[in-house]
Formats: C-alpha cells, structure tokens, sequence
C-alpha cells in the first residue's frame, strides 16, 4: 500500500511538472517540418573542404554528403579515432557521435573536432537535445518516488540518443554557437563557428576602457579565478557599424536547468554608455537564434532603462556599499592591531611564497562553507596569482591606468592581493579588483574587495579585520583608487521600483526578513560589510535582476537552484519550514491590528 501511495503520488507530480514545463518540452518533442539539417547547405560552397564522421538514421551521412558536394564541395569520410590526425578543414560535422558516449570521451571528441575548424570555418553537429537531461538529472533522481523514476530513466535510455550531453559547453574560447534548431524528437542540430581569433583581447580591452561597476573583473578573460573551467565564462562581443569594430561585450554562463537553456548574464554589458542598447540588442539577437532565453543576474541602473524598453522586468535585487579612499579613517581597533599583531606573530605580505599552501587554504575555505563549492553567481571565486617567475610579485606601481591592451599589465597583476602569515603559516588572504572610470580613460575608480578568506577560529580573532584594514592602507597609500567597493548584499534595502514584478519583490524582501542563514547568509553578509564601512560607508550602486516576465516563475525557481547548488539545495526545506514558522505569526499579527483599526474606524463612523 505505501509502495502505490508513493507512485500515485510520483506520478502525480511528474503530471504536474510536465505540465509546468509544456512550453519547453513542445520545442522538443514536436517536429519542426523539414528536416533543419538541410539548411547547411548556405554553408557549403565551390572549393570549400568538409570533414564528415557520422552515425545515426540510416543513410544520412550519404544525404549531407551529397548536399554538400551538390554545392560544389569536397567531403572527406573520417572515424572519429582518427580524428586526432587530420587536418584542419572549413566544415567539420558530426552526425550523432556524441550520443552514446561517456562525458570524458564525448568532451574529448568534440575538442578534437574543434581543433580541425579552420579559421572562419564553421563546426555542424546533429544529436540529443541536451534538455531532457537537464531536467531528468535533477527530478528523477531525488524527485519523483523511486519506482517512477526507475521506469522513466529506463525509458529515456531507450530513446534515440538516450541523455544527451550539452556539448555547446565544451566549444573553446574561440568558438561561437550560432544557430540551434530542434529535430523532432528530443535532437536538435547546432552550428558553431570559429572565430579569426578569441575575444580575449578585445575583451581586456574593452574591460579597461568602460569597466565601471565593481564587478567588471569578474568578466575578465585572464583572471585565473581557482575552480572556473575556461568554457564556462562565455562572452558575445557586440560590433559597431563598421563590421570588425566591437563596441562592447556581455559575459554570461549558458546552462541548460529545468528544461530551459538559460543565458546567466553575470553583470552589466561593458561597454560605452551611448552603445548599451545597442550591445544589448545584439546579444538579445545571438541568444535567440541559439535558442537560449537570457537572465540579467545582477546590473545597475545605467542598464535598467534599456532593458525595460527590451520587453524585460527589471526588479531591485539589493544595494552596494563602498568606503570612499580619500576620507576614510581607521577607528581605534583597528590601529591597535597594527601595534598589537607583531607581538602575536602577524604579518601581512603582498606575495604569497607557496602557491600550493595558497589552494590548500582555499580548499579549506571552500568546505566549511555551506554549499561545499565554489559559488559563480553574484560572485566569484578569486583570482589567484599566476605560476612562474615573478607572477606572485607585489604589483604596486605597474601602472594600472595603462588603458589599451598593450600599455596595461596582465589581469593577473592588476588584481591587489594580500596573504596573512601567522608564525610563518599562511591563514588567510584578501582580493581587491579594480574596476575604472568608464570614460574610455583607462583610469582605475576603485577596487570591488572580491574575496576575505581565512582558516577557522583563528587566534586572535581579528586577523581578518586586520588584514582588510593593511589593504585600506595600501590602496590609500598608491593614491590611485577614489572606492573600495564591497559588492553586493543581496535583497539589502529593497524597494518598490518601475518596470518591476511586485510578487518577486515581496519574495525578496520576505527572504531577507527571514534571514535564512542556514542557506544563505545574507544578513550576516550584509553586517559584515557595514562593519568593514565602520559607518564611514557611503551607497554605491543598487542593483537589479531583470528576465522575460512571462517566463519569470519557472525561470526563478531555475536562478535558485542555480544559486544554491550542491548540498544547499536540500536545506530549501528546513528553510521552507523556517520561514513559515516566523513569518506566518508576524503576518497574522499584522492581519489583527488591521483589522481592529478597520473596527476602530468603523466604530467611529457609527457614534460620531
């Protein structure tokens, strides 16, 4: 009996999220007419070289080849383990290679297809769609009662292609997805093409010029952030009139969740203030033609206005506060530990003598928190200095105002770093990373204080204080930065504000009033920050998260898992719990005195 209430109830909800997710699983379950395959024929020209390894439906890998060389191209027949050896090509295409094999191997194969793409050439690929797994991955492992889920993973693993893979993942900085289209039944058919070059250097370049938010370096291509795989930072480089000449970049993550492939932009688009709109509409244009619907995770107000006008709601996320370099004083405390921390065997250091002691303490960090990872949303993991001669060096004085790629330093050293040292051990460090005036300058406006990672219970307890208090003082002493700014606490001061969801501000401003710690400390970031201000703070930016209000429900719950990943996700429910039982009162309390007023009125009405 418990055993059919289980799957009764399994089955129940497995309805009720396909349901949910109808809009998503109608693109990938309905045929899209003729087959999209056959729109790679603009591809093919006179004289032009494609490479083909193919498996699938009987017979088609004849019927591309014969549409390719139908257009005057030559077609070369491959298997994929002697793909290691040949040569680069203007077309490469695989045709369900990826399906049937393990992550490690299927990574593998599509990197080695990448690297036989000539410059400008283009990369074709037809297999699974990678949404079912997205979906399934999560929900039939832990959601659905066991005897559902058993059945539909079996069934799924008898579809064509079984759980595919998402390899628009492992397409390398070089690359750019360009179009995706569905191919009846759970597949789909991309197509990627190889840049004449990566968009590091415009990236960097750009980054210096108009990078005026404190979290512009998050978008950095050379960051050497610990724990952030190269694909994972994504960048749409936006050109101007003149084809060749970028105006600006956005810098997203592109992940499949719940059905949905979602574009998780990281930050505001870096680019001039008078092309905002334009950057943004170029990059709206990519993301549909790759099928990928956009999320604004975290910008400011210059981009609010030209969201809005883009069909997007725009909702305060939180504030940022900084401490403005020129007037900020070091209270009491936090002279006595200068005086005091010799006697107690600290130092502070702008070079780290042992990189592996460095990840050791990180790691460290990493697993006493909450999530057990690394966390890549609304902040990143730091920036660690470079491996090699001279790469921990003390970066003071190498000119960060140089503006143009080749008169700045390597992103590596424009980063201000400190290491403490207890009696010669390392216990904890501190990012500062710059961020400029926007003007096209190239001069640092301030640093965003990225990372304040320290050991446990350490002795004296104020080691970090003290540490953060050194690079105050340091950055006063270069004289250069006007900011330091602290980043963003999350659903601090929230308000009513236009062109925003009234339900998804009253769910902020309610998780805030929560204060779910146990999840996320979000309180007691915030606190903290005001403690580092020492009421010398001063309000920098508020800032918003902004998405397709139609889609704004499921894309919410999508952000959240995203958001707290790992372990913290099955802590959602003690926090469910948490929040009803002290809110739930207080409402009521609130529902009371309203309506004793309403009576008190009423009453009043009455007799006088």
């Amino acid at each position: 009996m418990a055993c059919m209430i289980d799957s009764a109830g399994g089955v129940l909800a497995l309805v009720a999220l396909l349901w949910l997710f109808r809009a998503e699983l109608r693109a990938l379950l309905v045929p899209a007419g003729p087959a999209p395959w056959r729109r790679w024929e603009r591809h093919f020209r006179p004289g032009c070289r494609a490479l083909l390894l193919g498996r699938g439906a009987a017979g088609l890998p004849r019927s591309v080849a014969k549409l390719a060389e139908a257009r005057g191209a030559s077609v070369v027949f491959s298997e994929p383990a002697a793909l290691g050896q040949a040569a680069c090509f203007d077309i490469v295409i695989l045709l369900g290679c990826l399906d049937d094999l393990p992550a490690p191997d299927a990574r593998s194969l599509m990197q080695q297809a990448c690297a036989r793409v000539a410059p400008g050439g283009v990369l074709l690929l037809r297999g699974g769609a990678a949404a079912p797994g997205g979906v399934l991955s999560w929900l039939l492992r832990d959601a659905l009662a066991a005897p559902v889920a058993r059945f539909l993973r079996d069934a799924l693993k008898r579809l064509p292609g079984g759980l595919a893979h998402d390899a628009a993942q492992w397409v390398p900085a070089d690359m750019r997805v360009e179009a995706r289209a569905p191919e009846g039944l759970l597949r789909e058919v991309v197509e990627i093409r190889r840049l004449a070059r990566a968009p590091s250097e415009v990236v960097e370049r750009l980054r210096r010029l108009h990078g005026n938010t404190s979290m512009a370096f998050c978008t950095s291509s050379a960051a050497n952030r610990i724990g952030v795989s190269p694909e994972q930072l994504r960048y749409h480089v936006a050109e101007g009139v003149v084809p060749g000449d970028a105006i600006g970049y956005v810098a997203f993550l592109e992940q499949v969740v719940l059905g949905a492939r979602l574009r998780l932009v990281i930050m505001d688009p870096v680019c001039a203030a008078a092309d905002v709109e334009a950057t943004l509409k170029s990059f709206l244009a990519e993301s549909g033609a790759v099928r990928a619907r956009p999320i604004f995770s975290c910008v400011g107000e210059q981009v609010v206005e030209p969201l809005r006008s883009l069909g997007f709601h725009t909702t305060m996320l939180g504030s940022e506060v900084g401490i403005p370099l020129a007037n900020y004083r070091l209270c009491k405390d936090r002279r006595r530990y200068f005086r005091a921390a010799p006697s107690k065997g600290l130092e502070v250091s702008t070079e780290c003598y042992d990189l592996d002691e460095l990840e050791a303490l990180n790691n460290a960090w990493v697993q006493s928190k909450a999530s057990g990872s690394e966390v890549i949303i609304w902040t990143w993991p730091p920036s660690l200095p470079e491996r090699g001669a001279g790469a921990a060096k003390d970066p003071a004085g190498s000119g960060l105002a140089g503006g143009e790629a080749g008169g700045a330093p390597p992103a590596d050293q424009e980063v201000r770093r400190l290491f403490a040292y207890k009696d010669g051990e390392l216990v904890g460090f501190v990012c500062a990373e710059p961020y400029y005036r926007g003007n096209g300058s190239g001069e640092v406006l301030g640093y965003g204080l990225n990372t304040i990672r320290f050991l446990p219970r350490l002795n004296p307890p104020w080691t970090s204080d003290y540490t953060v208090a050194s690079l105050v003082q340091l950055l006063q002493d270069e004289g250069k930065a006007e900011y330091l700014a602290f980043g963003l606490s999350p659903f601090c001061d929230v308000a009513a504000r236009t062109g925003d969801l009234p339900w998804l501000r009253a769910a902020i401003q309610l998780m805030w009033s929560a204060n779910l710690e146990e999840i996320y400390s979000i309180q007691g970031l915030a606190k903290k920050k005001a403690h580092h201000c020492n009421r010398q703070g001063v309000r920098l930016q508020d800032r918003f998260i902004a998405g397709v209000p139609w889609h704004a429900p499921l894309d919410t719950a999508r952000f959240l898992l995203l958001l707290l990943n790992g372990s913290m996700v099955w802590k959602v429910p003690g926090g469910i719990v948490k929040l009803v039982t002290t809110q739930v009162p207080i409402a009521a309390k609130h529902v009371s005195n309203a309506i004793k007023h309403m009576f008190r009125a009423m009453h009043h009405c009455v007799f006088f």
